[in-house]
């Protein structure tokens, strides 16, 4: 996983926005947790994610 999002830091793909939710989520290993540290809704953390997953 890390060598993909790796790939899209590189390509420029990536907002900042996006990894603080990406670390979030995985410091947790739980979208809901991720988005109350954040003060984020659930959903707006599953569309930061989701363009990660494409590929």
């Amino acid at each position: 996983m890390w060598l993909f999002l790796m790939n899209k830091v590189n390509n420029s793909m990536l907002k900042i926005s996006q990894l603080r939710v990406f670390v979030a989520v995985a410091d947790h290993g739980n979208f809901s947790l991720a988005a109350l540290e954040l003060g984020l809704s659930q959903s707006t953390v599953s569309h930061a994610i989701a363009p990660l997953k494409k590929n």
